[in-house]
């Protein structure tokens, strides 16, 4: 893993937690929000909303002993810090990043990370959100596993097989079978219709 040092520094995290207590109206804001919320001082948590912490599993305390960027799987560390270096250097750095996070007892989830730099009492600091898109990733990930199998069959298959848009009557996909067939390309395929290339009556086509 890269070098992770410099931009992003420790904090003395107890001294800082008693001069600067989080505010109690963003408190009472962010412990009934939907999304993760978390406060990040260089390199520390100094302070993570319940949801945050049922994200990660983590109590507020042991989060402050953390540097946030252990939170993400080994090969996302590195990206997580540079995130946050950028987003320090540069508000308008491009947001947000999905980052796997290993939560406390070892589970993995997906969040979805968006974050900005604030400025609270003097300090520049940085106001981090998190939502869980674990469930929604893996819905995802079984459609695109479907669809590879899907195209599998199309492509493969020693029939001549072809897909139509109900409306236009366009072909909108064809497999390499019917291709070699008929000697048309794949693109050459796309926006003809059935009737384009079958000796047959339209309507008893349509």
């Amino acid at each position: 893993m890269g070098n992770m040092k410099g931009t992003l520094k420790k904090s003395d995290v107890e001294g800082h937690l008693e001069k600067d207590p989080v505010p109690e109206d963003f408190k009472i804001f962010a412990d009934r929000a939907r999304l993760g919320l978390a406060i990040v001082d260089g390199a520390r948590v100094i302070y993570a909303n319940p949801k945050a912490l049922d994200y990660t599993g983590y109590t507020q305390e042991e989060l402050q002993k953390m540097d946030f960027w252990n939170l993400a799987s080994e090969e996302y560390m590195q990206e997580a810090y540079d995130a946050a270096s950028n987003v320090m250097e540069d508000p308008t750095f491009e947001r947000p990043m999905d980052i796997p996070i290993i939560r406390k007892n070892g589970e993995i989830r997906h969040l979805r990370i968006d974050g900005g730099p604030i400025n609270w009492k003097g300090k520049d600091l940085i106001i981090v959100s998190a939502e869980d898109v674990t469930d929604r990733k893996e819905v995802l990930d079984r459609l695109r596993a479907s669809e590879q199998k899907y195209m599998a069959v199309l492509e493969y298959s020693p029939n001549n097989i072809y897909l139509v848009d109900a409306e236009s009557m366009c072909i909108i996909e064809s497999n390499s079978t019917l291709q070699k067939l008929l000697g048309y390309s794949e693109e050459e395929l796309r926006g003809m219709k059935p009737y384009d290339f079958i000796a047959h009556n339209v309507n008893d086509v349509n």
